[in-house]
């Protein structure tokens, strides 16, 4: 079985626990659609996607997992590869926006005028109450919306709303009290 593709995409395809999962494509096919496919699929992949290997393999289990063959199995491996590829394309993406938030401050060109270290930034995030962390984090680091973040930490969507205006509030002033007016600067001075 000669292929493109390196091996650990045969042996995952074809083993055993699959081909009990669905017998709709039998091993023999599926090996044959691997050789004639695998190749042109990650030639097309080449510039969507950082590790083109990665969808094909990723596009022949789904192939596996389908209840019944594809009508038209080359048209649907391309369709589903170009899916897939977009999808780690903003996997990729949002991975390297948010290691490049969170990379060290001497690693990172600071522009000298921007009063705030990163640092402090990071340090007053963590020291916020976990129930506004976890959405700052999730919205800022993890690119999540509002509806993505509620869905994964278990919350409504006004809620996440409302703790992640309060964290942004809380950070504002942790990071320059003098930026945002308090009830005490709206005070009458009192003379000394």
């Amino acid at each position: 079985m000669a292929s493109c593709l390196p091996y650990r995409l045969h042996s995952q395809v074809l083993s055993p626990f699959w081909l009990v999962i669905n017998l709709s494509i039998p091993a023999d096919q599926v090996a044959a659609l691997i050789d004639r496919w695998a190749g042109p699929l990650s030639a097309w992949l080449r510039g969507r996607c950082s590790s083109p290997e990665d969808v094909v393999q990723g596009t022949f289990c789904q192939l596996v997992q389908e209840h019944q063959p594809p009508d038209r199995v080359a048209a649907w491996l391309f369709r589903v590869a170009g899916n897939l590829a977009r999808q780690e394309a903003r996997r990729t993406h949002r991975r390297r926006a948010r290691e490049a938030c969170v990379a060290l401050p001497e690693l990172q060109s600071v522009d000298p005028s921007n009063s705030l270290e990163l640092i402090d930034v990071k340090r007053c995030v963590e020291s916020l109450p976990i129930e506004l962390r976890e959405v700052v984090i999730a919205r800022l680091w993890g690119g999540l919306t509002f509806t993505e973040a509620a869905e994964a930490l278990h919350l409504s969507v006004t809620t996440v709303h409302r703790r992640y205006s309060e964290a942004i509030a809380e950070l504002r002033l942790t990071l320059d009290p003098d930026s945002t007016p308090t009830r005490e600067s709206n005070a009458r001075p009192t003379p000394h």
